[in-house]
């Protein structure tokens, strides 16, 4: 399980870079809000994670997309794009962790895709070669 939230938090890096440089593109500038987190067991941080992962595909990322392509602005559409893309799969690998133990993720450096298929000869999103990708254990 700890395999699987440190896959995670480098998504999550790699979205916030990207998502980081398109506003400074912009002219904007970005700040990270943190905000305390409560551990709870394996499981609750588990459920709660996928739940997290269900809300940023299925309504976060679609709305942000709908108010970048009304903007226009190709690279905005590209990174929520392609952030949205990761989740899918995040979703996935939290409801499979549900029901497993012990796993190998491999993340894509550029826009954070996340497999357990060791044998992916490239990034289903962005075609980056699998020898790119980071394996986290």
């Amino acid at each position: 399980m700890a395999s699987l939230f440190k896959a995670a938090a480098r998504v999550e890096q790699i979205h916030a870079s990207n998502h980081a440089a398109v506003i400074k593109e912009l002219g904007g500038t970005s700040e990270a809000k943190l905000e305390d987190v409560v551990v709870q067991s394996t499981r609750q941080n588990l459920e709660t994670a996928h739940k997290g992962e269900i809300y940023e595909h299925d309504e976060m990322y679609p709305a942000f997309i709908q108010q970048a392509q009304a903007g226009g602005n190709a690279d905005v559409i590209r990174t929520l794009t392609s952030a949205r893309a990761a989740e899918v799969e995040h979703v996935k690998l939290y409801g499979e962790a549900l029901q497993h133990t012990s796993v190998v993720f491999y993340v894509c450096p550029v826009c954070g895709f996340t497999t357990r298929d060791p044998n992916l000869a490239r990034c289903s999103t962005c075609a980056t070669p699998k020898e790119r990708f980071e394996r986290v254990t």
